[in-house]
This record gives C-alpha cells, sequence and structure tokens, in this order.
C-alpha cells in the first residue's frame, strides 16, 4: 500500500510540474503579445477596420497600461 502511495506521489509531482511548465510557457507567450503593443504608432489602421469605432491604439494602450499594474500587483 505505502509503495502504491509513492507512485501516485511521484506522478502527481510529474503531471504538476508538466502543467507548471506549460503554464509559464503561455505566460512568456502572453507577455511578449502584450509588448507589442509597445510598437503601435497610433497610425489609426486599426482604427479604421473596427465596426464600432473604437480607438483601438488608445484601448490597446490603456489596457497594456492596466495589465503592467497587475503585474506588479496592483489591486483590480
Amino acid at each position: 500500500m505505502r509503495r502504491r502511495g509513492e507512485e501516485l506521489r511521484e506522478q502527481f509531482a510529474s503531471d504538476f510540474d508538466a502543467l507548471y511548465k506549460t503554464y509559464l510557457a503561455e505566460i512568456e507567450r502572453i507577455d511578449g503579445e502584450m509588448k507589442k503593443i509597445e510598437d503601435c504608432i497610433h497610425c489609426g489602421a486599426c482604427s479604421a477596420h473596427c465596426p464600432y469605432g473604437l480607438d483601438t491604439p488608445k484601448l490597446l494602450e490603456d489596457n497594456y497600461k492596466d495589465y503592467k499594474e497587475v503585474l506588479a500587483g496592483k489591486p483590480l
């Protein structure tokens, strides 16, 4: 019985490690996508395609600011 418990603990640790690595990779991917906002030159090309007439560059800028604040620990 003790051996089975050890096997389950090892399997859990392995599964958790794999899941955590996937989580960290996804965080890196998302962070990379968010950093693309820094390259926005506010040309308005994306706004011209918005069917709602939104100020897309401004919305992206605001969203990126919020994203960085949350990562820094600022409460929502």
